[in-house]
């Protein structure tokens, strides 16, 4: 089983391009996915340190992906990305499990910071 440090997942192919070649520049090692079923089959194949979901995705949206993904991967941390903070997204992502809320557009030096923390040895649970 591969281990990959973030698995990225996002319907717009083009903002997926981008962020993870973002991401692959500050040396991640990176899978994709373009919705929410695909990631979850990735999931069952390569081990992940952090999951990186869009919201708004058609079939499942990162809500419900992360949901999925924490029941079977309860200390993997997720991270959502939105272009709309609105209240039920953010009370639905501290439902879901989800360790951070990211809007659009990214402050990608934030961004980066909060995935080192997110990935580093350091984040052991007592």
């Amino acid at each position: 089983m591969q281990k990959r440090d973030i698995l990225l997942v996002d319907d717009d192919a083009c903002y997926l391009h981008l962020l993870s070649s973002v991401l692959r520049l500050k040396r991640f090692d990176v899978a994709v996915a373009s919705h929410g079923s695909s990631a979850l089959e990735l999931l069952e194949d390569e081990s992940v340190g952090l999951l990186i979901t869009d919201f708004d995705m058609p079939g499942m949206n990162g809500l419900e992906l992360a949901s999925c993904a924490r029941k079977q991967y309860p200390d993997m941390p997720v991270f959502l990305i939105t272009a709309s903070m609105l209240t039920d997204i953010i009370d639905g992502a501290a439902n879901a499990g989800i360790s951070n809320v990211f809007s659009k557009p990214l402050d990608v030096d934030n961004f980066i910071e909060a995935i080192r923390s997110a990935l580093s040895p350091s984040q052991d649970k007592a």
